[in-house]
């Protein structure tokens, strides 16, 4: 009987140890599940970000053969241009917009805006220290 009871206490652990096992398995497989599920959402997520990525670049290489045939065709449309303007203004001088600037004649001859009065005030009688510099302006204040 001894043996009876030995063998059947052994068979009751084996079958629990055979439960604990199979439903650690099942915790295993669920958990398993879960992270392929996730997985599989994100490499979604991937694959569109990749398509719309693919779609910029395809986007940019167009740009950039629409650029690269407007640069080749630039020396054409220079040519072009330029045949078809005079070199000189209605001066018969090389025309400078830049040199007929307020700032450009403030900077290299120290003569005052248009339309302002040449005094240490400004135009509108306000002080104005930084309104035009140079020999003209110290010579108003020596005056004033």
């Amino acid at each position: 009987m001894a043996t009876r009871s030995k063998n059947r206490n052994g068979l009751e652990q084996a079958v629990s140890l055979l439960v604990h096992a199979q439903a650690e398995l099942v915790q295993n497989q669920a958990a398993f599940q879960s992270q392929l599920i996730a997985m599989n959402e994100r490499f979604a997520r991937i694959e569109s970000k990749l398509h719309e990525i693919k779609s910029i670049l395809l986007r940019h290489e167009e740009a950039i053969s629409d650029l690269q045939e407007a640069v080749s065709n630039l020396p054409e449309v220079i040519a072009r241009k330029s045949a078809s303007k005079p070199a000189t203004g209605s001066h018969g001088m090389l025309s400078m917009p830049w040199a007929r600037s307020d700032s450009f004649r403030q900077k290299t001859h120290g003569i005052p805006p248009r339309g302002t009065v040449a005094t240490a005030r400004g135009a509108r009688g306000r002080p104005d220290n930084n309104h035009w510099r140079g020999p003209a302006r110290r010579a108003c204040q020596r005056v004033g």
